[in-house]
C-alpha cells in the first residue's frame, strides 16, 4: 500500500515541498536524493503538518510536474547543465533550453543558435522555450537542421 511521503528541498531562503505517494522510502529518495532532499513519511516524528494542498503526485502515475523533475535529474547525473539558447525561425525568434555538458559543446553543434547568457528572459519567451537535450536532438532540430 501506498504511503504519503514529503520530500523537502531547503534553500537557506526559503524551501519547496512535495507530496509524493509511493510503497518505500527509497523510491522516493531514488528521484528526491538525499543530501539535497530530504524525505519523510507525513504524520511521522520529525515531520511537521503540510497543508492538504501541496503539490503531490504518484510515483508510478506521475503528474508531469514529476516527469519533468525525473528529466532534470537525469540530465544533471549525465554532468549536463541547462542553457538558454535562441534561433531565428521566419522572421521571429525561437527560444531553447538546451541540456549539455558546456555552452561550448552547444554552439559547437548548433552554430547558428544565438546563447541568452547574461541576457533577460521575459515570461514569454520563457512560456514558449523548448527542451533539447545535446545527445537526443528533438524532431524538430533533425528535420530542419540535420543534427
Amino acid at each position: 500500500m501506498k504511503k504519503p511521503y514529503i520530500a523537502i528541498h531547503d534553500y537557506q531562503h526559503g524551501s519547496v515541498a512535495y507530496r509524493i505517494f509511493a510503497e518505500r522510502e527509497r523510491d522516493v529518495e531514488a528521484i528526491f536524493p538525499p543530501p539535497v532532499w530530504d524525505v519523510l513519511l507525513e504524520g511521522s516524528p520529525g515531520c511537521r503538518q503540510f497543508r492538504p494542498d501541496l503539490t503531490e503526485s504518484d510515483i508510478d502515475q506521475q503528474e508531469s510536474w514529476l516527469q519533468h523533475h525525473i528529466y532534470i535529474l537525469n540530465r544533471e547525473r549525465e554532468g549536463k547543465h541547462a542553457f538558454n539558447f535562441r534561433s531565428r525561425e521566419t522572421g521571429s525568434y525561437m527560444y531553447w533550453e538546451v541540456w549539455a555538458r558546456s555552452e561550448a559543446e552547444v554552439l559547437d553543434r548548433f552554430p547558428w543558435m544565438e546563447s541568452m547568457l547574461l541576457k533577460p528572459m521575459n515570461a514569454e519567451m520563457l512560456f514558449s522555450t523548448r527542451l533539447c537535450d545535446i545527445d537526443q536532438a528533438n524532431d524538430f532540430l533533425q528535420l530542419n537542421y540535420d543534427v
